[in-house]
């Protein structure tokens, strides 16, 4: 994934060099792709949506990944695996990332998109987390709407802020009809800029709503890691909202 990433930007490069990499990983125009990580799905997440803003279809995420799928005995593989190159045709679709301007627009425009934080929220013992962590975790854009992430995962499987904390179980999302609830507060007829501390989150949150039925979802890849290091730009306390 990281390799698709402008020089000068976290977000994903969207014409040749996309091209190139997936392209070079054996997919094609027509290769069905199915995404999956070790973790709450939030990096295959990612995939999905960095293949989407190239322009590819075929793509789904598998639901509880290799966890779930080794819990349930199912085959799998090791080694390394060298794909037959194929053609990957980039179609950019740029609309699917919001830069700064953007989110800025969308703080001082508040009729315009409506800004989504994806953090994970706060745990009890803040004292787990590495130092500066807490304060970025309780920051907010102004008028931002709270989705955090873990919170579309099953109860006993959420992905916590940190990875010395292990959750039990495999980690796999809610069903439909409970993550369409609670992203129900997020308004349909508005353009959705989701965040969280730095891309790599969001894109899960950003996924969910496109398929609870929102048709103009963003990911603003630098988060709030970017937004912070201009002293100048607006923030707020964090409120949650779900």
């Amino acid at each position: 994934m990281n390799s698709t990433a402008h020089s000068a930007s976290p977000a994903p490069a969207p014409g040749g060099r996309a091209a190139e990499v997936f392209g070079r990983l054996g997919v094609g125009d027509r290769t069905t792709v199915v995404v999956y990580d070790n973790e709450f799905g939030q990096n295959a997440a990612r995939l999905w949506w960095i293949l989407k803003a190239a322009g590819h279809t075929r793509v789904g995420l598998l639901d509880g990944g290799l966890g779930k799928w080794t819990a349930e005995f199912r085959p799998i593989t090791s080694g390394e695996i060298t794909p037959a190159p194929a053609v990957f045709t980039a179609r950019p679709r740029t609309d699917m990332w919001a830069d700064r301007a953007q989110v800025l627009d969308a703080i001082t425009n508040p009729g315009g998109a409506t800004l989504v934080n994806a953090v994970p929220e706060l745990p009890d013992d803040v004292s787990v987390l590495p130092p500066g962590t807490a304060q970025v975790m309780s920051t907010s854009l102004p008028g931002s709407l709270d989705a955090p992430f873990p919170s579309l995962g099953q109860p006993g499987t959420e992905a916590l802020p940190h990875p010395s904390i292990n959750w039990p179980g495999s980690p796999t999302l809610r069903p439909r009809p409970d993550r369409r609830r609670l992203l129900a507060h997020i308004p349909a007829e508005r353009p959705a800029i989701v965040y969280c501390n730095s891309g790599l989150n969001a894109p899960l949150v950003a996924l969910c709503l496109v398929d609870a039925g929102h048709t103009k979802v963003s990911v603003y890849d630098g988060g709030l890691t970017e937004w912070l290091s201009n002293p100048n730009n607006p923030t707020a306390p964090r409120h949650p909202t779900v």
